[in-house]
């Protein structure tokens, strides 16, 4: 792996996982209500925080915990940035 690629996204770094019961995916509502989000930051139509929606809407919604989840699920489960 190159450290311009590591930069760049394109590459995880070797200790990097995908957690096979990751509680994204293991609620489809849940998993397209956050590829619904991923694909409006990626596209621009969709302008709030990861945190923002996290604190008003999947956290109140779902329960999650965490908004690193929301952060990981869409990284290393849909190979996005946002």
């Amino acid at each position: 792996m190159s450290f311009d690629k590591f930069l760049e996204g394109e590459e995880l770094t070797a200790g990097t996982r995908v957690a096979k019961n990751c509680s994204i995916c293991q609620n489809p509502q849940l998993a397209a209500e956050v590829l619904k989000f991923a694909e409006g930051k990626a596209d621009g139509t969709i302008s709030h925080s990861v945190h923002y929606v996290w604190v008003n809407y999947f956290a109140p919604e779902y329960g999650m915990g965490s908004p690193n989840t929301i952060r990981n699920h869409i990284r290393l489960h849909l190979g996005m940035q946002v």
